[in-house]
């Protein structure tokens, strides 16, 4: 009967740490959703409003440069455009995501809005693609942390 009562308590402890670990898990994946679905929209217009007809075509009118010439030449302006810390509108999630270390933007942009595979970051890094999973992890949980300290003042 004894053993019975601490089977009980122990099945209650457990459950309830899978509830709080489940609960985790389900807001990383609401936080890398939110992100996705800020970036998607704009993206989208941008790849539909920016056609090229020709590379012979000049890039601006007044210059003489083709879009032929510009192939494999970094846009700085599109770059900068296009990166995830530009296209997030809720104030809060822009503040946490501007506070990460470079590298860990450079990564959920590269997953976010370029769609790579960890194995694709890993090359552009030179490290494993284990390492990128924990890198971008890492980082929704401080995304998530940051977040919820705004929730527990705000």
């Amino acid at each position: 009967m004894t053993f019975h009562h601490k089977s009980e308590q122990y099945a209650s402890l457990v459950d309830e740490a899978f509830k709080q670990f489940y609960s985790e898990i389900r807001f990383l994946a609401y936080v890398s959703t939110l992100c996705k679905h800020f970036v998607r929209d704009k993206v989208q217009l941008y790849q539909k409003t920016h056609y090229v007809k020709s590379l012979d075509q000049p890039v601006v009118k007044e210059e003489q440069r083709t879009y032929g010439e510009t192939l494999g030449v970094v846009d700085r302006d599109w770059w900068n455009r296009s990166f995830l810390s530009n296209q997030i509108e809720d104030e809060a999630l822009y503040k946490a995501l501007v506070s990460l270390p470079w590298k860990q933007q450079l990564i959920l942009h590269f997953r976010i809005v370029e769609g790579w595979t960890n194995g694709e970051i890993a090359s552009f890094f030179h490290v494993s693609p284990q390492a990128i999973s924990f890198k971008y992890r890492s980082s929704l949980m401080r995304l998530k942390q940051q977040l919820e300290g705004r929730d527990a003042h705000g």
